[in-house]
């Protein structure tokens, strides 16, 4: 009595199982923000194991890192580099979530809970999985270097969700900040990574830099709202956010003070990205440009 039948299981196989899930996905559902979102999460996981550039010397692992390695690979952190369209796609399914939990007159507390198990538990198995894994790898002689960077790379998911986690934590005030004040509760936090990245650079006062792990996100995720409102839409919105922002990032790091690559590069004094810094918010119009330039034929 009320179990589930066969044909309410999910199939076994991975490519069965996705186009189980498709079939029964809401028409509702923006399957268009779920693909995004997958595909942010795979570039990240794929971009930091390029990276770390694992290879094998005289029959040993070995690893370097691959900008290091490279120089020219710097390029490909503008390809990578998509913790952007992450952001900006939460924001979008924030809104979307907070609204619907305001409409059911759900509470902050049970509507966090439900929004931070489905970020934190599919990461548990991994670590439980990642450990097991180091202790084999140590047991058999793999060095602490090799295994580190393994973890830093393995783990990434990790250190990018406790950022998120604590952008949603925000969300009932960042929401209401843009219902109530719309762009403008955009312009705010980008205006203020700025004033943060000229203290840093021209004050030298690089401790602020780290204001800009919530200015910064919070500003793209600000867009995600926007798009879900429907004020931010339509290909030409697009062409001009990608024409704008490619500009931009091409400007800040070619004649700026700021390095080529969007990840951080061991060898370089100036990280992009430890803390975030104004580049990645051209990268966000840029990358935001393309969402938009791109929704109407890819949901056809």
């Amino acid at each position: 009595m009320g179990g589930k039948t066969i044909e309410d299981r999910p199939p076994r196989g991975m490519w069965q199982r996705a186009l189980w899930f498709a079939d029964r996905t809401p028409e509702a559902r923006n399957r268009y923000v779920d693909f995004l979102r997958a595909l942010s999460i795979l570039a990240v996981v794929l971009g930091h194991w390029l990276i770390a550039a694992p290879y094998f010397e005289n029959g040993l692992p070995a690893y370097s890192h691959l900008l290091d390695l490279a120089p020219w690979s710097r390029w490909l952190t503008w390809l990578f580099q998509v913790m952007p369209v992450f952001f900006f796609v939460g924001g979008f399914s924030n809104g979307v979530s907070w609204e619907s939990a305001q409409r059911k007159e759900l509470g902050f507390r049970e509507w966090f809970d439900a929004r931070t198990r489905r970020l934190i538990g599919p990461v548990l198995p991994l670590l439980i999985a990642w450990a097991v894994m180091v202790a084999v790898a140590h047991s058999n002689g793999v060095s602490d270097a090799m295994i580190r960077v393994g973890s830093q790379t393995a783990l990434v998911p990790v250190w990018f969700l406790a950022v998120y986690i604590m952008v949603v934590a925000l969300v009932p005030l960042t929401h209401a900040a843009w219902t109530r004040w719309g762009f403008v509760s955009v312009l705010v936090p980008a205006a203020a990574a700025a004033l943060v990245d000229v203290a840093f650079f021209a004050g030298d006062l690089h401790a602020l830099g780290w204001l800009n792990y919530p200015l910064v996100w919070l500003t793209v995720h600000q867009l995600g709202y926007a798009w879900h409102d429907g004020r931010l839409a339509g290909a030409r919105t697009g062409l001009l956010l990608f024409v704008a922002g490619i500009l931009t990032l091409i400007g800040l790091t070619h004649l700026g003070p700021y390095p080529l690559s969007l990840v951080g590069v061991p060898s370089d004094e100036i990280s992009n990205t430890l803390p975030p810094k104004l580049p990645l918010l051209a990268l966000a119009a840029t990358q935001i440009g393309l969402v938009l330039i791109f929704e109407a034929p890819v949901r056809r």
